[in-house]
């Protein structure tokens, strides 16, 4: 809205019907930059939320920390309340409702933004702007972390010469000489109104980033299935996701999984696939010995999972001809599959204790362990089971943080589709040997098992032998 100098026609009129007290100048802005997500920038505003908390009397007041500037947020609490409206079946208090939370929305963000702007007034590093931080335009990397009722964000404290923004037509004085571009949904380029903050390649992004500040630009990942680490969060027009956003604000509110600082991506081993394998063709779930939860086998602990049913029924969803029903049938199995997961790992950690006590093992609530990068299932329909290494003791699962600032090595990654830029996702990457790793291991479990093959075929050979020198 500064940018593009939304305001200043309605700044305009009212300042035609005011003799006395002329309101000042919104916009536009010739030189503000698009922000970028920074992880440097984002621990930051966890550090100060662990450590400060929060008090309602300072939501107006910025934040100084090691020479940084933040202020406080909206929470993520209408962004739940957008997921609730879309529940309502009648459509038209939805489309009341709706608007409404878009209003409440956009007033919320007058009032944080522009609560302390000083108007012309020359800008010094001791005025306190509160959340008008954020609209300097040589700024360009932004770090938040929130919670239900609010969030804490952060930016570097330079005042760019007193002055938000310089004053003139929307990006036609960037630093970098271009400006944002987004496709319209008839497929055509439209130019933005902020410039394109600068670009570092891939390769400054994965020699620089712990701890620096990440270098790629930062949107919302698309779903996607990194097995069961990834980020619980469910879209569904039914009663299963009024139960998924439950324990959704359960967790949040009791801090129990997370954030973790460091979690890698898990990768499949075919070792343990095949542990998988041979444990379940003598074992299942109505006849095993060590219950429901943790399993033990040749010094691995396993659990019980899911199915291939849940597959199954996603092709059978592919094939309803009519879209919308689809859509309504997506919606109610994703919520139906994410429930489930986020249910089955906590019962499995109903006795977790922090910190957690020696020689126990919680089940599926292994999958929580941040160092952990390697799992191997073996399936049916009905049920999979699924076994991991073991791990020398630790205090708890993992080191609660910002996700993926912790990473020893980097952040996965991966391109979008859409523009081509490289986006960034919570988990780390796993170590760069642990595929040599894997290859070592198959080769040691080759040759047990070509010996333990010729000891078999020698041994009959010799008893063969005796037979026939026997008989003689």
């Amino acid at each position: 809205m500064i940018a593009g100098g939304t305001l200043s026609p309605m700044v305009d009129l009212i300042n035609l019907i005011k003799s006395d007290k002329k309101l000042f100048q919104f916009g536009p802005a010739a030189n503000m930059h698009k922000l970028k997500w920074s992880r440097h920038l984002e621990q930051h505003a966890y550090l100060h939320m662990k450590e400060k908390g929060f008090n309602i009397t300072n939501i107006f007041t910025a934040i100084d920390r090691d020479g940084l500037v933040g202020f406080i947020w909206s929470g993520t609490i209408l962004k739940l309340a957008e997921e609730v409206i879309k529940l309502i079946p009648i459509k038209e208090i939805k489309y009341v409702l709706k608007p409404l939370l878009d209003i409440i929305d956009l007033l919320l963000t007058a009032v944080l933004l522009l609560y302390n702007y000083p108007g012309e007034k020359h800008i010094t590093n001791t005025y306190d702007l509160g959340a008008s931080n954020a609209l300097f335009a040589h700024r360009y990397e932004i770090g938040c972390y929130g919670k239900m009722m609010y969030t804490v964000c952060m930016m570097e404290n330079s005042t760019n010469g007193g002055q938000f923004y310089q004053r003139g037509m929307p990006c036609t004085n960037c630093t970098t000489g271009y400006c944002e571009f987004h496709e319209d949904e008839n497929g055509y380029i439209e130019e933005g109104d902020l410039c394109e903050p600068p670009k570092e390649s891939l390769s400054d992004y994965v020699n620089t980033f712990a701890p620096s500040t990440s270098t790629i630009r930062m949107k919302t990942p698309k779903p996607r299935r990194t097995f069961w680490k990834s980020n619980f969060f469910v879209s569904a027009s039914s009663i299963l996701f009024s139960l998924a956003i439950l324990v959704t604000i359960l967790l949040e509110v009791l801090d129990l999984f997370g954030p973790a600082t460091k979690m890698y991506k898990l990768v499949w081993s075919r070792q343990l696939e095949l542990v998988s394998y041979e444990y379940s063709t003598d074992n299942s779930p109505s006849n095993d010995s060590s219950g429901l939860f943790s399993i033990h086998y040749k010094d691995h602990v396993g659990f019980y999972w899911f199915g291939d049913l849940t597959v199954i029924l996603e092709l059978a969803i592919k094939v309803i001809p009519i879209d919308e029903f689809k859509k309504i049938a997506k919606d109610i199995m994703d919520a139906l599959e994410g429930f489930l997961m986020v249910y089955w790992i906590m019962i499995s950690a109903l006795e977790v204790e922090n910190p957690l006590k020696r020689n126990t093992y919680y089940g599926a609530a292994e999958l929580l362990y941040g160092d952990r990068y390697e799992i191997g299932c073996h399936s049916n329909w009905v049920y999979s089971v699924c076994f991991l290494k073991k791990m020398e003791y630790q205090p708890w699962f993992f080191d609660v943080g910002v996700s993926c600032f912790g990473c020893q090595g980097q952040c996965e990654f991966w391109m979008s589709e859409k523009d081509g830029e490289y986006e960034e996702g919570d988990l780390c990457v796993p170590p760069k040997d642990f595929y040599t790793k894997q290859i070592a291991e198959k080769q040691q479990l080759i040759e047990a098992t070509t010996n333990a093959s010729m000891q078999v075929s020698i041994m009959i050979l010799f008893i063969l032998v005796l037979f026939f020198n026997f008989r003689r």
